[in-house]
């Protein structure tokens, strides 16, 4: 089936910890009758079924681990009622529009630093909170780990008292309290986190979405940096976003990151035209 025929997004899975690949074909009925569906996968060793809940946008609303799927359900797609993802919203202390109030009382502002927090997180920069109250700033940290499943204990909370006799230069620092960035740390262009952040912002299950997306960027970043470090020719960009099993939209941003980080991406990886105008189709 041709890239005009189908529809490719890839989704996280909890279960092996990997990227995992969903094709629509876009004549399917689900498809063509707009509105929630949901694609079955079947994948990983030992086998495992993960049902992904996508809307008329192809964007991923939530996910599920049915026990039952067998490998003949593995491509399964049918309409669902909206209703559904109201029932796989997260329950967590800190949701996502919480969270972003924290940071800002203004919507724009407040995403505008939490994509610059994302960025320096995925290249795992030191990153510095400043609150007094430290319940509300570990509250912070804590959804921010959650939200990227890291492991690294990579943000410090401090106070105001600490920050004065501080040089916290070069690192990311952000108060909390005057709701302001001191330092933005490397400069990396963080406008795809903060298209992702208000398009979620807006829609339900937001925690979920934005947590599935961080995991998903997480994984690829990793194997892009395994890729590239184990390269000793070119490689087209079409076949590197394939290899890193991310969205081929995703990777610009990616290459950016990994270029920050020492990879000479211009020599490594070619451009593929016509790769990139078949996809357009």
């Amino acid at each position: 089936m041709s890239s005009s025929d189908e529809k490719e997004i890839y989704v996280f899975c909890e279960q092996c910890k990997q990227n995992v690949l969903l094709r629509v074909p876009l004549t399917s009925d689900a498809a063509t009758r707009g509105g929630l569906m949901s694609v079955v996968s079947v994948h990983g060793n030992p086998p495992h079924a993960l049902m992904a809940y996508l809307d008329a946008e192809f964007r991923v609303r939530g996910i599920e681990y049915p026990a039952a799927a067998q490998t003949a359900d593995a491509g399964r797609i049918e309409s669902v009622p909206e209703s559904k993802t109201e029932a796989l919203e997260e329950k967590v202390e800190l949701g996502l529009l919480a969270l972003l109030d924290i940071f800002h009382p203004k919507r724009k502002d407040a995403i505008k630093a939490l994509a610059i927090i994302m960025v320096n997180m995925l290249t795992k920069k030191r990153i510095f909170l400043i609150h007094d109250e430290k319940a509300i700033g570990t509250s912070v940290i804590s959804a921010l780990h959650d939200i990227a499943s890291f492991e690294e204990d990579l943000i410090t909370l401090i106070n105001h008292t600490i920050l004065s006799k501080s040089e916290l230069n070069p690192f990311c620092v952000y108060d909390l309290q005057q709701n302001k960035l001191l330092h933005q740390g490397p400069k990396i262009d963080s406008k795809y986190f903060e298209r992702i952040l208000q398009d979620i912002a807006k829609h339900e299950n937001p925690y979920f979405r934005l947590k599935n997306e961080m995991s998903k960027i997480v994984y690829a970043y990793g194997r892009l940096q395994e890729i590239l470090s184990a390269l000793d020719s070119s490689i087209l960009d079409t076949q590197l976003a394939c290899d890193a099993s991310i969205d081929y939209e995703l990777l610009p941003f990616l290459l950016e990151m990994a270029e920050s980080e020492g990879h000479n991406i211009r020599s490594l990886v070619k451009k593929d035209g016509l790769g990139r105008a078949l996809r357009s189709i």
